[in-house]
């Protein structure tokens, strides 16, 4: 598939729909209506932002590189397709970056783990006018009633730092607990260096299950090609507001770059951990 990609209006940050082609039926009448509300060429969507001419990942890349707004349209189908994989899991690296917005769409199905404390709209529970109007308020930046969150209260929060020492770059995670002690822990990290490069403390252990191993593989390379790697650490003592813990992740190359870090729940889902700089 072929493709060039429209230049956006000045001022203006692109609103990005991925979905799968066999759910146009469902997104067609989305994308028609924030056309008429911002214009076309402040959409990136297939119909009309991709003309014979240049390669689709080009493309893709320009769009999610000017993207302020990224609806992923959640279904059965779309979770299959590889190219809405590399959008979501771009975009999610982008998100990390920059004030870029990341909404799921639930229509038929649940987002994938490592985006599940993501807030998100669901066409299960609305109809197509409501949703159309809340998309269209978020893109304007207005508040909206409908935007549905996970949880509320974070206990958890992490702390980053970076150090250059022998020639060893270093990337220093602190875990800390605001108010509540936290027992029988499992963090997910992913980040674009070997596992065998973590260092871990003496209360740490790897860790393993069928649950971990699905939410690492679901995130395996951008649109770019980069390849990224993932480690679930076990904890032994618990975090408490005067006791953190400290991971290093060490690299001879390069500075790593953490894209995921998260809490392992007992039922297998993830919950993204806020990392302050």
């Amino acid at each position: 598939m072929y493709g060039k990609i429209r230049v956006l209006s000045t001022g203006f940050n692109m609103i990005y729909l991925s979905h799968a082609k066999e759910d146009k039926d469902i997104v067609e009448p989305i994308a028609k209506k924030l056309r008429d509300t911002f214009g076309e060429d402040n959409i990136f969507y297939d119909s009309w932002s991709i003309q014979p001419g240049n390669s689709l990942v080009e493309s893709m890349n320009t769009g999610l590189t000017e993207c302020k707004y990224f609806f992923l349209f959640i279904t059965k189908t779309s979770l299959e397709k590889p190219w809405v994989n590399i959008e979501w899991k771009t975009a999610l690296i982008k998100s990390l970056k920059d004030k870029s917005k990341i909404i799921p769409v639930l229509v038929d199905a649940t987002p994938p783990i490592i985006l599940s404390d993501f807030v998100y709209l669901d066409m299960r529970k609305e109809n197509m006018d409501d949703i159309i109007t809340d998309i269209i308020a978020i893109c304007k930046g207005e508040k909206i009633s409908n935007l549905i969150e996970p949880s509320k209260f974070q206990n958890l929060f992490a702390e980053s730092s970076e150090e250059l020492i022998n020639n060893k770059y270093i990337k220093k995670i602190k875990i800390s607990a605001k108010k509540l002690v936290e027992h029988d822990l499992v963090f997910m990290v992913i980040c674009d260096i070997p596992p065998e490069e973590f260092e871990l403390g003496p209360d740490m252990t790897c860790f393993w299950n069928s649950e971990v191993a699905k939410a690492i593989s679901s995130l395996r390379e951008d649109a770019s090609g980069r390849t990224f790697k993932g480690r679930a650490i076990k904890i032994g003592n618990p975090i408490t507001p005067s006791t953190p813990i400290r991971l290093k992740l060490v690299s001879s190359t390069k500075m790593p770059k953490i894209l995921y870090l998260g809490r392992v729940e007992q039922n297998g889902k993830t919950s993204q951990i806020e990392i302050r700089d």
